[in-house]
């Protein structure tokens, strides 16, 4: 998991849309960490939902900075 964060980082430094796929996938496998129940006392649930939507948001930025970057 922790690859996926450095390969969503790698390409979202050089502006890249796949960061950010990479950077949700990563979040999706919390989630699903947090649904097992092992007794845990802090789920991982919602800080892969707060990243989640950090991701989003990012991924909206980025598209609207290639779109701006793109000559017309």
């Amino acid at each position: 998991m922790l690859f996926l964060l450095y390969l969503a980082a790698g390409f979202l430094s050089k502006g890249h849309l796949h960061g950010n796929l990479f950077g949700l996938m990563a979040e999706v496998v919390l989630i699903m960490m947090g649904a097992k129940e092992t007794g845990q006392i802090i789920k991982e649930t919602p800080f892969a939902v707060i990243l989640i939507i950090y991701y989003l948001v990012l991924l909206l930025i980025t598209k609207r900075k290639n779109r701006k970057s793109q000559p017309s």
